[in-house]
């Protein structure tokens, strides 16, 4: 009698072990795997827009100048910032690859010509950082930020520049009846992004 006795109880605290144990997993499983089913958020901070003033083509002279004579011509853009985001670009040139399909034109290489923007530094633009910008080499000539500010405050808000773009004076003579076809491209992004450029 004391056997079965025994052996109910061994029974029962094993049951009630096994209903513990199931009971401890089965809450495990609901804390770990807690699946959330409720609609999704999305969380909107502002908009950033860009507004590219001019054209991409730039004219220059197709000859040899000193630097005291290519500064005299400039090209002038400007970017707005119409969002209510801090923005970051940056100012690239390229080839303009519609004239690199021409067999008949044959482009000035970079080393031969000379480049200040904003009154800053001139040199060479082959000493620009080569970026590749969606599989396009191009040249980046700076970075700049534009900040937020009141709409009726166009001063926060917009940047103008100047480009000026010349050949060196001293390039080589058979360069002379070459051709400059530079693109001018401003790619922006909000301040703090890491990706996603907006293409102006």
């Amino acid at each position: 009698m004391i056997k079965d006795v025994l052996k109910r109880q061994t029974v029962v605290i094993a049951v009630a072990v096994i209903g513990v144990c199931l009971c401890l997993m089965g809450v495990s499983y609901a804390v770990f795997f807690d699946i959330d089913k409720g609609n999704a958020q999305t969380i909107t901070s502002g908009d950033l827009t860009i507004q590219f003033s001019k054209g991409q083509d730039i004219t220059t002279a197709t000859k040899p100048q000193s630097d005291s004579d290519g500064v005299k011509n400039s090209y002038e853009f400007s970017v707005t910032n119409n969002g209510s985001l801090p923005m970051n670009y940056n100012i690239y040139l390229y080839n303009d690859p519609t004239a690199g399909s021409n067999e008949d034109l044959e482009l000035i290489p970079h080393d031969y010509l000379r480049v200040q923007l904003d009154n800053e530094e001139i040199q060479n633009l082959n000493l620009f950082t080569e970026a590749d910008v969606n599989g396009v080499n191009m040249r980046k000539i700076n970075t700049k930020d534009l900040t937020v500010g009141d709409k009726d405050d166009t001063d926060n808000n917009v940047k103008a520049h100047s480009i000026k773009i010349w050949i060196d004076e001293d390039a080589p003579e058979d360069i002379i009846g070459n051709t400059i076809a530079l693109q001018l491209v401003v790619l922006g992004e909000a301040e703090g992004s890491s990706g996603g450029g907006v293409n102006s």
